[in-house]
């Protein structure tokens, strides 16, 4: 198969471009199971057949016209209460991508890490982690980004190409996304997570305004305000006067 992809995120990592599977995050886990991953590595694939995302819902991509790929990296100085750290630089990687080609009042990161620019969904991640202890032995990062599919079935759902009306190259979109992550991985490491937390929420989807949601346990819908996270990422939010808390399974955002 002629290659189309080139990069890897740090020196020693591998690059595996396969031309389909179901899944970037179930070959990059099955690479940590056989204890070949190293850190760095990316696994990225031209079609994938059951991509996943968030709460168990799959990821729409047309063959050959999207970014599906999977990070492994071994973030050991991220403790396991501080999981989320890894989704706030996560989301800012790829909103960093999207602010080069798009305003960046439109690029938004919707609670936990969908990036958003302006109401359509662009991107999704699914972060899975393999644990020692109290820390994150290797993390799996998987990524869609809609780059050039035009038409999809799942609403909502827009593109680079639908928005801009012009297609790119997906290696030099790969390239960008993977140079962005690892600046703000090490930035992470330096010491950077909070600040890297106050611009996730300055560009957090929704905050401070008054918006209808549903609790996923009761079915409730109810009007409440999108404050900031809570200490282990849980979305918090002010109801009638009263702050609560949310984990990504307990509430679905309506209008």
């Amino acid at each position: 198969m002629h290659k189309i992809f080139s990069h890897t995120l740090f020196p020693g990592g591998a690059l595996y471009e396969l031309p389909e599977c179901d899944s970037t995050n179930s070959v990059a886990n099955e690479l940590i199971r056989q204890g070949k991953a190293r850190h760095g590595d990316v696994v990225v694939a031209v079609a994938q057949t059951a991509g996943r995302g968030q709460r168990g819902n799959g990821w729409e991509s047309g063959p050959g016209q999207n970014l599906t790929l999977s990070l492994t990296v071994s973030p050991d100085f991220i403790q396991v209460t501080e999981q989320f750290d890894l989704s706030v630089l996560t989301a800012l990687s790829i909103r960093d991508l999207l602010v080069s080609y798009f305003p960046p009042e439109w690029v938004k990161v919707k609670w936990p890490n969908d990036v958003y620019v302006e109401s359509g969904k662009i991107s999704g991640t699914l972060i899975e982690n393999t644990l020692k202890g109290r820390e994150i032995d290797f993390a799996v990062v998987g990524i869609g980004l809609n780059v050039n599919q035009r038409d999809f079935q799942t609403p909502n759902a827009v593109s680079m190409a639908s928005l801009c009306g012009q297609e790119f190259d997906l290696n030099e979109i790969m390239g960008g996304l993977c140079r962005n992550f690892a600046r703000r991985f090490v930035e992470a490491e330096r010491g950077g997570t909070e600040s890297q937390l106050r611009e996730y929420l300055d560009c957090l989807y929704w905050i401070g305004e008054a918006r209808k949601f549903r609790n996923t346990a009761t079915g409730e819908v109810f009007e409440g305000t999108i404050t900031g996270v809570g200490p282990m990422g849980e979305l918090k939010m002010k109801i009638r006067n009263v702050e609560r808390l949310f984990d990504v399974k307990g509430v679905e955002f309506l209008a």
